[in-house]
């Protein structure tokens, strides 16, 4: 289902006259109806780290170039691990120890993720890459389930690979596709919606919050259920 089409399906269920494009020049009611569709898939991404939004950043490191902003990622990006293409796997460190740190020249086996800039996730290294590293610092983001890393050409222990999740933009073009599972959004928009006006195809906002809640846990649970082994937790 795409943009246009959620906003459609919101709109006959709360019996108002369907849109041909989101650009148009439309009511109130069905510009609403478009920002609560968004306003319904935002709060769906935060709430679960959806397999659907994961994400390969593959970085290019850089002699003395210590920071490389993962383009595409907001600040709701989360990264669980920075490896090199060869598999070596960088650390993760405390940002107030990487700050005690000079700078220093060499092969970057640490990393931290503390800055934003523009709305980019900055990821920092150290050491700095040393002359042995290139000049280009280029980053490239893949979905993950598009992305093969056993035939990536890069070189060995120049290349970094960062895997994380990253939030959707906001949906703004009529065939704009939706990424998480579309009955929790669907159903989260038709809450606010009949929380603004006071009802939706008969239902009290209180009725269809509820509704919707139960739509965003299930979908929680099918999802974690193909990565269950991420939630389970030991100690020692």
């Amino acid at each position: 289902m795409n943009y246009l089409e959620m906003c459609n399906e919101v709109l006959v269920r709360m019996r108002e006259v369907e849109i041909s494009s989101v650009h148009d020049d439309n009511d109130p009611q069905q510009k609403l109806i478009c920002k609560f569709v968004n306003d319904a898939k935002q709060f769906v991404e935060r709430s679960h780290s959806w397999n659907a939004l994961r994400k390969v950043w593959v970085i290019d490191l850089a002699h003395e170039v210590h920071k490389y902003n993962l383009m595409g990622a907001s600040e709701q990006a989360r990264i669980y691990l920075v490896r090199y293409v060869s598999g070596a796997v960088l650390q993760e460190a405390n940002p107030r120890w990487m700050e005690r740190h000079p700078a220093k020249n060499g092969s970057p086996h640490w990393y931290t993720l503390s800055d934003v800039s523009n709305h980019h996730v900055t990821l920092k290294v150290w050491p700095y890459p040393d002359n042995t590293f290139g000049d280009s610092h280029d980053v490239y983001e893949f979905a993950e389930a598009e992305f093969d890393g056993d035939s990536y050409l890069g070189s060995p222990d120049k290349t970094l690979f960062a895997y994380g999740f990253a939030h959707q933009d906001r949906l703004k073009d009529d065939k704009d596709a939706f990424l998480i599972p579309e009955d929790p959004i669907l159903h989260y928009a038709m809450a606010y919606a009949s929380r603004e006006r006071g009802e939706a195809g008969g239902a009290s906002s209180m009725e269809l919050f509820a509704l919707a809640k139960q739509y965003l846990s299930d979908a929680i649970s099918w999802d974690a259920s193909n990565s269950s082994l991420e939630y389970i937790w030991s100690v020692g």
